[in-house]
C-alpha cells in the first residue's frame, strides 16, 4: 500500500466521524462515557468552581487572611499573568481546604475572617 491510498476512499480522503453525544458530553447526559471521563469532567468543572469562587472572595472578603497573604500578586496590574495563574490556584485550593475546616467544625467564618451576611 502505498502512502498516497492510506486513509483515502475512492481517491478522496476519509472524513473522521464524529459522536455529537461525545462533544457534548457531560456526567448527567452521558451515559456511554466511561466512569474515568466523566470523573474528569467532573474535576474540571470543580476546578472550574474553585477558581470562581476564589475571584469573587478575593473581591467581596477583604478580611479573609488568603486574601491579605496573595491581594500582592493577584491585585497587581504589573504582576505576570503565570504568577496571578499560579496563584489564583493555589488561593482555590487553601480556599477548599477552608471549608473542608468549616463545615467540619474546626473553625468559624469569624475565624477566618469572613463576613457573613443574610441571603
Amino acid at each position: 500500500m502505498n502512502r498516497s491510498s492510506r486513509g483515502t476512499k475512492n481517491g478522496r480522503a476519509e472524513k473522521k466521524r464524529r459522536n455529537p453525544e461525545r462533544e457534548i458530553a457531560t456526567p448527567s447526559n452521558a451515559p456511554a462515557a466511561s466512569w474515568n471521563e466523566r470523573l474528569s469532567l467532573e474535576v474540571e468543572g470543580l476546578r472550574n468552581l474553585s477558581i470562581i469562587s476564589a475571584w469573587r472572595l478575593l473581591l467581596y472578603q477583604p478580611n479573609y487572611y488568603l486574601v491579605k497573604k496573595w491581594q500582592a500578586v493577584l491585585l497587581n496590574p504589573k504582576a505576570h499573568a503565570r504568577a496571578r495563574k499560579r496563584a489564583i490556584i493555589a488561593f482555590a485550593r487553601q480556599l477548599f481546604i477552608d471549608l473542608w475546616r468549616w463545615q467540619t467544625g474546626r473553625r468559624t467564618p469569624e475565624q477566618l475572617g469572613w463576613v457573613m451576611t443574610q441571603g
